[in-house]
């Protein structure tokens, strides 16, 4: 295949940071007016087109420079792949430019409030299990003088671009410098498969994009043990138990199996020709996982409570639950109430990008029984990647085990994340090069332009997908999770003037509000009289369905909402709950646009504030005790 073409790769750099610029200028013209229904309707479909050219123009460039010929292969890469970050970086960061509070309305207002305990307190709470990223928020702020929301609002796009130069390294030792397979991993790389919904989850979310770190780390001291590599894959384990202890946990097993793989790669090296493979791997420590391991132990002797939570939920599944599928029967049932069809199903796992994900399986499994033939034939330039191999195969045992029973801390996504972020650009982008490059200067040019779009197309559809999967929205039957300036205002007016003896109610629980706003420090008895101690017991201990709005407001069973009442309520109400079930989840049936309507019209429900974003009401309760 000729691959000389450097006019069509300068005309596709051009193109590519217009359409970026293009893009910019028509977001800044669109700024949020309120809360919406979904940020890709909200703006205008040229913003997309724009973005999904020049992403297409930049995996282009990348893809071209990975089949090019050694001796034409330049630095056109770094261009396509800084316009694929680019592009990557304002998607994540559309929420921030385009004006909201921050984008999601659960764990992501509890660390804003971890962070505001810092900031208010000088300190970290003895509370706070995972503090890495919260002091790296509060440090930010300080130094740049910015807004700690402000500054959490653009960190999760820029450890995004962290994760893709960690796969770049992880890649460029682990192929052994090999550059076509090694473009490819960078460009898959930048392929979004996880909703905004996972990464919501800041500590889960900041520590599997610096996994690639570590790993390269590891392999680098593999390698050669050198002051400056020991220290700091030293530092990265010390701080990845305080990063979150999900990630802490996998790599321990993790570094277990890769060591282990290496008893394996010497068996199969030596039954395959009768020698063994050189001194530099043969080499077997359980240094780093020893390490990793004391340090866990030593994070976990600070949070007793922690850990007791979980091993009292793993000694349950393990005597009573072990038949249990947690996950597929949720996610049936969750099915079943929104009435969806096979059909309709299908259509959904397309969308959400979990059939690109199930192709990338594959073609990795390809890779690794490539690998497993390469090592066998005494290819030590595949060694690294045999060990590599039984950190993606650990994982995938995790998540067959997350689909039966969440044990390690978090649900599936959380494991499906550390595999698309650290193993899966390695092995797709391996086995591509193995299928579809190698060995192309005895094939004909034709062939090899064919392959070019085939690999060109593997990497692009699952981008564009993404895209319109990385913010939920009705597209993929979800709600935007859009935090509005007006709803956080009223938010803070209300717990300002609320009478502190009176409870409140809420459509959906938004104790994260009052995480956020007057931090998790205390758990504000003073506001919320029947929460008890600090924002862990907040969580946990709290009655959910206490705080909770009965369905319609009790109008089945009552012709006033205040009659099925035996105390006083607040119930703040925003945009988002009244859409949550009137537009979105109609079908729930939880309650209608006439339920809002007879409110309205409640004579027992005084409305005391409104900002088109949020209305508190009081209720005046008339049931006796």
């Amino acid at each position: 295949m000729k691959t000389d073409n450097t006019r069509i790769l300068k005309i596709s750099a051009i193109t590519g940071f217009i359409l970026i610029t293009l893009a910019l200028i028509l977001i800044n013209n669109e700024p949020a007016m309120g809360y919406e229904i979904s940020i890709y309707t909200a703006l205008s479909p040229l913003v997309w087109i724009f973005l999904i050219g020049s992403i297409a123009c930049g995996i282009g460039i990348i893809v071209q420079q990975a089949f090019a010929e050694e001796s034409k292969q330049k630095s056109w890469w770094l261009i396509g792949l800084s316009m694929v970050m680019l592009s990557d970086f304002i998607i994540l960061s559309l929420h921030a430019l385009r004006g909201y509070f921050t984008y999601g309305r659960g764990d992501l207002l509890v660390h804003i409030g971890h962070i505001l305990d810092i900031i208010s307190n000088g300190h970290i709470m003895s509370y706070n299990v995972y503090p890495i990223t919260h002091i790296l928020i509060t440090e930010l702020s300080f130094v740049t003088t910015i807004s700690y929301i402000a500054i959490l609002n653009y960190t999760i796009p820029y450890f995004f671009l962290l994760h893709i130069l960690g796969v770049y390294l992880l890649s460029k030792i682990v192929l052994s410098n090999n550059k076509p397979p090694l473009l490819l991993a960078v460009a898959l790389s930048s392929v979004f498969f996880l909703t905004y919904t996972s990464l919501g989850s800041l500590p889960t979310y900041f520590s599997t994009c610096m996994m690639p770190f570590l790993l390269y780390f590891y392999f680098k001291t593999s390698n050669k043990k050198t002051f400056s590599s020991i220290m700091l894959i030293i530092i990265f384990m010390i701080l990845f138990p305080f990063f979150h202890p999900l990630t802490s946990i996998i790599l321990i097993f993790s570094f277990m199996a890769m060591e282990f793989s290496k008893v394996i790669l010497n068996y199969a090296v030596k039954n395959g020709n009768g020698t063994t493979v050189t001194q530099l791997i043969r080499k077997i420590s359980l240094t780093i996982p020893l390490m990793s391991f004391i340090i866990y132990i030593m994070w976990l002797s600070n949070h007793k409570g922690f850990w007791s939570i979980y091993l009292g939920e793993i000694i349950r599944w393990l005597l009573n639950e072990l038949s249990t599928t947690t996950a597929i029967v949720t996610t049936s049932g969750l099915f079943e109430r929104l009435n969806l069809q096979i059909f309709e199903l299908v259509k959904l796992f397309i969308k959400m990008n979990f059939g690109s994900f199930l192709i990338y399986l594959f073609v990795a499994l390809i890779a690794i029984i490539i690998i497993v033939r390469d090592v066998t034939r005494k290819k030590v330039r595949t060694s690294h990647l045999f060990v590599f191999s039984s950190f993606l195969a650990l994982l995938c045992f995790f998540l067959l085990m997350q689909l039966f029973k969440t044990l390690l801390l978090g649900d599936y996504t959380r494991i499906i994340g550390i595999i698309v972020y650290c193993a899966l650009p390695v092995f797709v982008g391996f086995a591509l090069y193995r299928l579809s490059i190698k060995n192309q200067t005895k094939q004909k040019n034709v062939i090899m332009k064919c392959k070019f779009i085939f690999v060109l197309c593997i990497i692009l559809i699952p981008s564009i997908i993404g895209i319109f999967n990385i913010y939920p929205s009705p597209y993929t039957l979800q709600a935007n999770r859009q935090v509005t300036n007006m709803e956080i205002n009223g938010m803070k007016w209300y717990y300002e003037h609320k009478d502190p003896t009176i409870m409140d109610k809420h459509i959906r629980m938004d104790f994260a509000f009052l995480i956020a706003i007057l931090g998790g420090s205390h758990g504000r008895t003073d506001i919320y009289p029947h929460y008890r101690g600090t924002v862990d017991t907040l969580v946990k201990k709290s009655s959910f369905p206490i705080g909770l709005i009965p369905d319609h407001f009790n109008y089945l069973n009552y012709s006033m909402f205040g009659n099925s009442l035996i105390k006083d309520i607040y119930m703040p109400i925003s945009k988002y709950d009244r859409i949550f079930y009137t537009e979105i989840y109609p079908q729930l049936k939880a309650f209608t646009p006439s339920d809002f309507e007879k409110l309205n019209h409640d004579p027992t429900v005084a409305r005391l504030y409104s900002n088109g974003e949020l209305k508190v009401y009081f209720v005046h309760a008339t049931k006796s005790a």
